[in-house]
């Protein structure tokens, strides 16, 4: 029941947020503008409560899975404040992309199956399409972000290797290392790439759904 409750609530925050960061990307209201600082980290801050309800702060993965949360919203943070600069916050996700992979590998330590194959040779062709169509124009963020997107596929790898051994969770959590991927790779081509109108609503709802699906998932594991 709790965990229902939460997850309204983490919906609810997060289309707001999204509601009015369109909003405010439109129109310029300082009104839309201040309502996605208060969406924004409400809806992460949700993530922690649940965690501190349901979790137990006092094992490792709970506090490693906390310490990845906080160093999210450490790089929302960066995000939200003009002139907005990437490079902190790029620092603060891969941070926290970091930390998953070490979650991960606390977890369930590394086991070579056909599945995980499967996973490393979808990842390593959807990163060759994504180089191939960046890389040219990411001129001083280049190996920035090719650090960043080595974390990210880590962090992906290290959740099908749980998945792949048929975890209790293992799908949930690899759903949810799925789902930030593909916001940070949507996030790259806005960014880096032709910009599109549903970028944002793209980034940040997979951004969400990723993170709370982690949480769920983590949490099902231990």
């Amino acid at each position: 029941m709790i965990t229902a409750v939460f997850t309204a609530m983490i919906v609810l925050s997060g289309m707001c947020h999204i509601l009015f960061d369109y909003r405010h990307q439109s129109s310029q209201q300082r009104s839309d503008l201040r309502a996605t600082w208060l969406f924004k980290p409400l809806t992460m801050a949700l993530m922690v409560a649940y965690l501190i309800w349901a979790g137990d702060l006092s094992t490792t993965p709970h506090q490693l899975l906390l310490a990845a949360l906080l160093f999210s919203m450490l790089g929302d943070a960066f995000l939200m404040v003009p002139p907005y600069p990437v490079a902190p916050a790029l620092g603060a996700f891969l941070v926290a992309h970091i930390i998953y992979v070490a979650l991960f590998l606390d977890l369930q330590p590394f086991v070579m199956t056909g599945l995980w194959q499967a996973v490393l040779g979808l990842v390593l062709v959807w990163n060759t399409v994504v180089a191939w169509r960046l890389i040219p124009k990411m001129g001083a963020l280049l190996i920035p972000g090719l650090i960043y997107f080595t974390a990210i596929s880590l962090m992906v790898l290290t959740s099908a290797n749980i998945m792949a051994q048929g975890l209790p969770g293992g799908m949930i959590l690899f759903a949810g290392a799925m789902a930030f991927y593909l916001s940070d790779t949507a996030l790259a081509f806005d960014r880096f790439g032709e910009s599109y109108p549903a970028a944002q609503g793209l980034v940040l709802s997979t951004y969400y759904l990723g993170q709370w699906l982690i949480v769920l998932g983590v949490l099902a594991l231990v």
